[in-house]
C-alpha cells in the first residue's frame, strides 16, 4: 500500500514528468509524499460518496448499472480502491497509484452524475414500479442507458416519457411507429435536443454537452441497431438489451 501512494504522491508533485522524480524525493520526505497520495484517493472516495447520496435521490442506484454500482461498493471503503472494470480493464481491485488512474475514475462520476440529471429531467420512475425495478434491475443490468431508451420508445408510443410495462399491444404500435412511421420518434428526438440545450447552458461547460450528446448518440445508435434486426413484431424481445428491458412480462405471439 505505501509503495502505490507514494507513487501517487510522487505523481501529483512532478506533474507526470519522471525526469523531475528524483529531484522530488531528495526534496521531500517520503512520509509527506505518501499522504500527498493517501489524501488524493481519499478525495475520490468522499467525491463518490457526495455523489452516490445526492444522485441516489434521483434515480434508484439499482438502475445505474451494474459497473456503476460495483464501483460504488469498491469506494465506500475505509480505504478506497481503483476498479477498472466500469470500462472493461481489470477487474481487481487496487490501490491507486497514478493521476491516470483518478482522472480516470473522477471522469466516470462526472459522466454518470451528468447522465442520471439528463435522463430524470425527462422521466420520472413512478413510485408503485419502483420496487418491481430495483429487485429486478441487477438480473436484466439495468443502467441509464436503458431507463432512457425505454422512456423514449414510450414516448414514441404513447406521448409520455414513462417507464412502464410494455404489453403486445405497446410492441405492435412500437413496430409501426419506429419501424415504420418514424414522425414520432423526430418529435421525441427534438425534445431530446431541447433538453441538451437547456442542460448544457444551466452547466455552462462545453465538456458538459459533449458528454451528453455522445451518451445520447449511443443509446439512438442501440436502438437503430435493434430496428434493423427485426422483420415483424413479433420477434421483438421485450426485454432486448439496452433498448426495451421491460418490468413486467408480456406475452409475444
Amino acid at each position: 500500500m505505501a509503495k502505490d501512494y507514494l507513487n501517487l504522491g510522487l505523481d501529483i508533485l512532478v506533474n507526470g514528468n519522471r525526469d523531475e522524480g528524483k529531484r522530488a524525493l531528495e526534496e521531500f520526505y517520503l512520509q509527506n509524499i505518501f499522504r500527498l497520495g493517501y489524501s488524493r484517493a481519499l478525495e475520490v472516495k468522499k467525491k463518490a460518496e457526495s455523489a452516490f447520496k445526492r444522485l441516489g435521490n434521483v434515480i434508484n442506484p439499482a438502475f445505474w448499472g451494474n459497473e456503476a454500482n460495483d464501483l460504488f461498493a469498491v469506494l465506500a471503503g475505509r480505504q478506497p480502491f481503483f476498479y477498472g472494470g466500469i470500462e472493461g480493464q481489470s477487474d481487481e481491485y487496487k490501490n491507486f497509484s497514478s493521476m491516470e488512474e483518478i482522472n480516470f475514475i473522477e471522469r466516470f462520476l462526472d459522466e454518470l452524475e451528468i447522465k442520471i440529471d439528463m435522463v430524470s429531467n425527462l422521466v420520472t420512475i413512478p413510485v408503485e414500479i419502483e420496487s418491481y425495478l430495483s429487485k429486478n434491475a441487477p438480473v436484466n443490468n439495468w443502467g441509464i442507458e436503458t431507463i432512457f431508451l425505454t422512456a423514449f420508445v414510450r414516448r414514441c408510443i404513447t406521448g409520455i416519457w414513462e417507464v412502464i410495462p410494455h404489453s403486445d399491444e405497446d410492441l405492435k404500435k412500437y413496430y409501426t411507429v419506429l419501424k415504420e412511421d418514424k414522425a414520432e420518434m423526430i418529435v421525441a428526438k427534438g425534445e431530446v435536443k431541447g433538453e441538451i440545450d437547456r442542460l448544457s447552458v444551466d452547466g455552462g461547460a462545453e465538456d458538459r454537452k459533449n458528454i451528453i450528446e455522445e451518451f445520447i448518440s449511443d443509446a439512438y445508435q442501440n436502438l437503430e441497431s435493434e430496428l434493423l434486426a427485426i422483420n415483424d413484431w413479433t420477434e421483438i424481445d421485450p426485454r432486448f438489451i439496452a433498448c426495451l428491458i421491460t418490468v413486467g412480462e408480456p406475452s409475444v405471439g
